[in-house]
């Protein structure tokens, strides 16, 4: 007996994502607000996904009643268009309702895993780098495109992340005591594990946090990428996360660069930049080489089912839409090892780790 396929409301949302645009040949565009831009309709021909197995994909070619699909280049089956939209609502209503555990099994979307030829929802995460990789009609010369791999992002469930914590994402800072407490120093007594309320303790007495470098030489090489002083920026950024009430990026972003300060128009500016880069394919523990045609593209799915695009065409609208959708996370202090003050030479460190959320 073959046991029913069970995965994430990620994992379900990619299967979504397909079925949607099987069903509509594509979607549109969407601005800053996540509103669908009717002038920029996304016209897809072809969809890859990798499959289980290393080295193998599934395609889908889109033709004006049906779907013709493949499995390793050899023809495998068609399905009807109406076949999939029959039973796509039902799935989203399913998929829409709040589930008791992590990983769920759904009849409507095993019933659609099986006239897509698909055997499991998602590939294995180490056999592909993006969600699923299309060829569309490009807007101008109405040629196709060339194969692009998108992001898939669903607001569906539990807000994910745009930043996973990890060790790459440890900056270090040098704990400075106030003048005062220099000759006896005498650290306040710290919660265990609560450092956002351990740094605006320290923050409030006085003490400043310079910024020395981040643990990982490779993260750093890849902000430098972006501007010389992004490390710096993003520093900047993540004391005043963790000293202040506010998590929201658009909101510490406004206490860290003071209106006053003519400078800080152009370091939100990198800001959205990096944010934009780091959802179209920057990692902090991977090799980055800068070059914005190779970003890949990231595709939201809404709460209300609607599907929108973010890429090249509509960038700045991306970046806007990123800036004011996450926010900083305070991940576990034990796994990725900070958040406490330790002693090398004759200075006191401490480490901050960076998490990015996407906000409800």
């Amino acid at each position: 007996m073959t046991l029913a396929p069970s995965g994430n409301v990620g994992e379900w949302s990619e299967l979504y994502t397909l079925a949607f645009l099987l069903v509509n040949g594509g979607a549109y565009a969407a601005d800053e607000n996540q509103n669908s831009i009717h002038e920029t309709f996304y016209n897809v021909l072809e969809i890859f996904l990798a499959d289980k197995l290393p080295d193998t994909e599934i395609g889908y070619r889109i033709n004006p009643n049906d779907i013709s699909i493949e499995k390793g280049k050899i023809f495998f089956a068609s399905v009807s268009k109406s076949e999939i939209e029959s039973r796509l609502a039902t799935f989203f209503s399913d998929l829409s309702v709040t589930q008791s555990s992590p990983t769920f099994t759904l009849d409507s979307g095993s019933s659609l895993l099986q006239i897509l030829g698909k055997n499991s929802i998602s590939a294995s995460s180490a056999h592909k780098t993006s969600d699923l990789e299309l060829i569309y009609e490009e807007n101008t010369s109405k040629l196709p495109s060339p194969r692009i791999g998108f992001s898939i992002k669903s607001q569906l469930g539990a807000a994910s992340t745009l930043l996973n914590a990890s060790g790459s994402t440890n900056f270090i800072f040098r704990v400075v005591p106030p003048a005062a407490a220099q000759e006896n120093l005498k650290y306040p007594e710290m919660k265990s594990g609560a450092v956002r309320a351990n740094m605006r303790l320290l923050s409030d007495l006085g003490y400043r946090f310079d910024f020395v470098s981040i643990d990982s030489e490779n993260f750093t090489n890849n902000l430098e990428l972006i501007d010389s002083y992004m490390p710096k920026y993003l520093a900047h950024l993540l004391i005043t996360a963790y000293s202040n009430s506010p998590t929201k990026m658009s909101e510490v972003s406004q206490l860290a660069f003071s209106a006053e300060d003519p400078t800080s128009k152009q370091r939100i500016f990198k800001i959205k930049q990096f944010l934009g880069a780091v959802a179209m394919g920057l990692r902090p523990a991977g090799h980055w080489d800068g070059d914005v045609t190779k970003f890949k593209g990231l595709i939201v799915v809404k709460v209300d089912g609607d599907v929108v695009f973010y890429y090249l065409y509509n960038l700045t609208a991306f970046q806007e839409f990123l800036y004011n959708s996450v926010k900083f996370e305070v991940p576990s202090t034990t796994r990725h090892k900070f958040g406490t003050i330790y002693r090398e030479g004759d200075s006191d460190f401490i480490k901050l780790n960076l998490q990015i959320r996407f906000s409800k």
